[in-house]
């Protein structure tokens, strides 16, 4: 199987105030690249601070939510560190 190693952003969870806006995380985690092309790096800044994440399309057309990404890479066994 072949792999890709991408930077993804995920907001935090507030379970308090779930609308408040409690900044986000990057993760650099490991992926299926089956189904997947064209992996890029895209820097971005959010209050100031310039953070870089990972893009890529699909060759179904469709688009991977970050937040998916981060289950993905949760289950597929490649990233034990993220279900400690």
């Amino acid at each position: 199987m072949k792999t890709e190693i991408v930077k993804i952003k995920v907001y935090n969870q507030n379970s308090i105030y779930p609308d408040a806006y409690t900044g986000f995380s990057i993760y650099e985690v490991e992926i299926s690249a089956e189904g997947r092309k064209n992996f890029r790096f895209d820097n971005a800044c959010e209050d100031g601070e310039w953070y870089t994440v990972s893009r890529w399309e699909r060759e179904d057309g469709k688009i991977d939510k970050y937040t998916a990404i981060l289950e993905e890479a949760k289950t597929n066994g490649l990233n034990d560190w993220l279900n400690k």
